[in-house]
């Protein structure tokens, strides 16, 4: 009885809270305007009890007491902190769902603002823009998120060209509002078609490397989705002024928002133009024009319908990467061989000029309260091309050209003839540049007409043969796109997506006579094989169907060709989501198809120029998987692997597509595989990723056109069997230190490196395969560095942000570990004939050229004013405080190898160099109403 008594007593003491029924709280933070998951949210329960959302938006807390409860929710400086009560009870199993919680931005609802909004303009040599799809930086500005490492790589990285684990942009799908937005032809992302939309951009989601995407596959690299739907713009009139001192000097933007209205129709458009006479470098300029629509109509609750266009005309004089004799002789790391005065204007020789607009229509459609069906169809059409200066039997003009500088005459043993060139190069701007008035003079008294008068036999042909003229090399391009996307949320610990795709591109190769520069008309024949052939009228011509065809301005010549590629794929994803791990698996599979179809019958090669050609086909699969273990909601662990093939891409199909249809020997699909391990941090105060990944790429094809002195003409070099291992470690720290000042830091630690030797072979443009003994030969690439990038990245940074709608970032940034682009020629075995391995001179030809590293400084700071419900922002940086000017962010040795004096040192043949710009800055100013 006492015992009794006893338990009684001890009971009816203990808390009431520990009898009442305990429950498993779940819940979902999305962002209140774009509907997106917000990861890295800390929520603390009344009991000091905290849990991190992830990546999708989730978290968790296990065993909390039924009855009424607060909730807090506190993200980034992004988001507005929030409390929500809530009465937590049993809804089966024990599990109570919180359901999806929406922050509010800051921006619009204090008016600060993020950082996205003044994106920096990022630097990019020549090397990444010779084509408009091979820019690899601004991708990944467009694809920065809230993670820190990704952040820093994208925004303080990104000038020197830094790129994430090495990769470029080919392994990273990129998708706009569902659309695939990588190039069949070369797997780079058009980043051009967007430049200038920054205010329509700022909707998206990143992944880096293996972890699991709703949308898409994805690459060994990951996936970055941008979504410009007019119902996920923000609702706003958004006007924008801009300063730089970079690639362009000014910058206008309007934009306008209407956000969904009470009618179902949502409605966003922006524009802009950012415009220089004269860029960072000298001689060049920039002139570029953005436009955007966006209509959205909702159909009923289940259904919206999107229409989307866009487009970015630009014209911008490019600037070119010179010799270290060069930049001496000029006194300046930013001299630009591209350029000339022409009645007192300086005129680019190179000028890019490129506008490819987009009309996407999208049908989001949902099927139930946990299932989506995405499809969108988008074209893609317009040009893209670049002029260049062509001649015909007339000295090159390029003033940097090897014959034209001090060292040629010293090779040739005429000391005081480089001496006169020397001192007339220092001390003379125009002996640097383009003599546009010497080409005028050589065309105004062309003797060509009468030197060959059987070309004009027949034909109305007065006026002057140009020996000099300006072309334009296009690559105009037609794109069909078509995917639809699954996504369903089968129970609380399962979600299946998947997804189909087709896609179409066909690129339309050619070159047309931009300016003849003086001269009346140009006659359409081979140039070299005149000179080769000179008995052999049919073999010199361009396109026997048209043989001897006088061009004027406007008219095609000397090649044009069709590729078209296709492309199906199909991928499937099942994801488990456990209280203490996430699982996931993924396959794909894609059938690539392609081939040449070529519009001249050239008359070195009749019989495989003209026509289409036979059509070439690839299938491959792959398959993704990874866990992660939650320790707690604060602590992750991850692991994520991979193996796939991919199709060659076609730009490395053809050994020279350009006269024939001449397939790479033995081109197969490349092998793709590797991993990741790492450690997340997400907890109130600090914020942290250290992680380390291994990627393997075997048997990869890549093809080098150049000019072949031995032979004197164009050819190609093609390189089969290259294997390429992507190792290293990215760690990564954000920490409070007071709620107003946190500190950053960021080191990537790289290693990629060629692992096995390839073989080489060099092509003719003008005959199968070069008669000579080197045309196929061993590279001897084993060991050596990936270049163009640092394989090495550090940054310390300081973000203040006090009260008062204001904030600074100061960035101490190293680089380390930049390689210069090696020449396979000089690895070959004749380059290093006779010389024993351990010799200092067998050293110096095949040594790879690494540059010094190097420390920046960067600053970002602004603030932003609220007057009822109007924003006014203005934003500031300042890239390279120090002025850093030394600092080589890439490069290349030439093809060209002087066998006569072989090593480095003596060569006339020295490498390219690209410099980081120098101290440069922006300014925004813009006006939200």
């Amino acid at each position: 009885m006492q015992l009794k008594r006893t338990l009684f007593t001890l009971l009816a003491l203990l808390p009431a809270w520990l009898l009442q029924a305990q429950v498993e709280v779940r819940g979902t933070v999305l962002d209140s305007e774009t509907g997106r998951p917000v990861a890295a949210v800390v929520v603390t329960l009344d009991d000091g009890t905290t849990a991190v959302s992830e990546e999708k938006g989730a978290f968790v807390f296990f065993n909390v007491p039924e009855g009424k409860h607060d909730f807090t929710f506190r993200g980034t400086e992004d988001y507005v902190t929030q409390t929500q009560s809530t009465v937590v009870k049993d809804q089966g199993d024990g599990v109570f769902t919180l359901g999806r919680v929406e922050l509010v931005p800051t921006q619009r609802d204090e008016g600060i603002t993020n950082k996205e909004d003044f994106i920096p303009t990022i630097t990019l040599s020549d090397g990444d823009l010779e084509q408009e799809t091979d820019n690899q930086n601004i991708s990944g500005v467009l694809a920065a998120s809230r993670d820190v490492f990704v952040s820093a790589a994208a925004f303080t990285f990104g000038p020197a060209r830094f790129r994430i684990r090495g990769y470029d942009s080919e392994n990273t799908a990129v998708y706009i509002n569902g659309v695939p937005f990588n190039e069949l032809e070369n797997g780079r992302a058009f980043w051009s078609a967007l430049g200038g939309l920054n205010d329509v951009t700022r909707n998206r989601n990143a992944e880096i490397g293996l972890s699991p995407l709703s949308y898409a596959f994805g690459g060994v690299g990951g996936g970055s989705s941008i979504d410009t739907r007019a119902s996920s713009q923000r609702e706003q009139t958004r006007v924008t002024m801009s300063a730089t001192n970079r690639g362009y000097r000014w910058r206008t933007m309007l934009t306008h928002s209407t956000g969904m209205m009470d009618n179902g129709w949502a409605f966003s458009f922006s524009g802009s133009h950012r415009w220089a006479q004269e860029g960072y470098e000298p001689g060049s300029f920039y002139d570029a024009y953005a436009y955007f629509m966006a209509v959205d109509k909702k159909l009923g609750d289940k259904h919206l319908l999107n229409l989307t266009t866009f487009g970015a005309p630009t014209q911008r004089g490019r600037a070119g990467a010179s010799t270290p004799e060069m930049y001496d002789l000029a006194d300046n790391n930013y001299y630009n061989p591209f350029w000339g005065y022409q009645n007192g204007e300086k005129r680019n020789s190179r000028i890019s000029r490129v506008h490819q607009p987009v009309i996407m229509l999208r049908h989001d459609w949902q099927l139930s309260e946990d299932a989506t069906l995405t499809t969108t169809a988008s074209y893609q059409f317009g040009r893209i091309g670049g002029t260049a200066l062509n001649w015909f039997e007339a000295p090159d003009p390029r003033p940097d050209y090897y014959r034209n500088l001090p060292s040629y005459y010293e090779s040739i043993g005429q000391p005081e003839a480089a001496a006169i060139v020397e001192a007339d190069l220092r001390t003379n701007e125009s002996s640097r540049q383009i003599n546009w008035d010497q080409f005028y003079e050589v065309n105004r008294t062309s003797q060509l007409a009468d030197k060959y008068p059987e070309f004009l036999e027949g034909q109305q042909a007065e006026g002057r043969w140009a020996q000099y003229m300006v072309e334009d090399r296009r690559y105009d391009s037609r794109e069909f796109n078509f995917y639809s996307n699954y996504n369903h949320v089968i129970s609380d610990i399962f979600t299946l997506s998947g997804g189909l795709t087709y896609q179409t591109q066909t690129i339309d190769n050619f070159k047309v006579v931009d300016d003849l520069l003086g001269a009346d008309y140009f006659v359409d024949i081979d140039a070299f094989a005149v000179r080769d052939f000179p008995d052999n009228p049919e073999v010199q011509q361009s396109d026997l169907n048209n043989p001897n065809r006088i061009v004027r301005e406007g008219d095609r010549f000397g090649w044009s060709y069709d590729i078209d590629v296709r492309r199906a794929d199909g991928w499937l994803q099942g994801q488990f989501t456990l209280p203490r791990f996430d699982v996931f698996a993924a396959v794909n599979a894609n059938q690539t198809t392609f081939w040449r179809t070529g519009k001249y019958r050239t008359g070195r090669f009749p019989d495989q120029s003209f026509g289409e050609s036979e059509k070439q086909n690839f299938t491959n699969l792959g398959v993704k998987g990874g866990i992660t273990y939650k320790i707690d909601g604060r602590n992750y662990l991850f692991a994520n692997g991979t193996h796939m093939t991919r199709a060659p891409f076609v730009r490395n199909a053809y050994v020279s597509p350009r006269t024939r249809d001449q397939l790479v020997p033995g081109l197969e699909s490349e092998t793709i595989y590797g991993g990741e391990i790492g450690y997340l941090l997400r907890s109130p105060n600090v914020q942290g990723r250290a992680s380390l990944y291994y990627t393997q790429f075997s048997n990869r094809t890549e093809i080098i056109r150049f000019y072949n002195d031995l032979q004197r003409a164009f050819g190609s070099l093609v390189m089969t069997g290259q294997d390429q291992l992507h190792q290293g470690a990215e760690l990564a720290i954000e920490a409070k230190v007071t709620p107003s000042l946190s500190i950053r830091g960021v080191a990537a630690l790289g290693d990629y490196v060629f692992n096995s030797n390839a073989q080489g072979e060099l092509y003719g443009d003008d005959q199968v395969t070069f008669d000579q003994v080197n045309s196929e030969f061993e590279v001897f690439q084993k060991g050596l560095k990936v270049p163009g990038r640092p394989q090495n990245a550090y940054t310390l940074g300081l973000n203040l942000r006090p009260k008062g709608f204001w904030f600074a970032y100061l960035n101490f940034n190293y680089f380390d570990n930049v390689f210069i682009d090696f020449s396979p020629i000089n690895r070959s075995p004749e380059a290093v004939i006779g010389l024993e391995p351990s010799s200092l001179e067998y050293d110096q030809i095949v040594a790879q050229r690494q540059t010094d590293g190097q420390f920046t400084v960067d600053f970002f700071g602004g603030k932003s004013f609220k007057f009822g419900s109007t924003f006014l922002y203005i934003n500031a940086g300042v890239n390279n405080i120090l002025n850093n000017t030394e600092f080589i962010t890439g490069g290349f040795d030439q093809l060209r190898f002087d066998f006569d004096a072989r090593t480095g040192a003596d060569s006339v043949f020295q490498p390219r160099y690209y410099y980081l710009y120098g101290r440069n800055f922006f300014v925004n100013i813009s006006l939200s109403l």
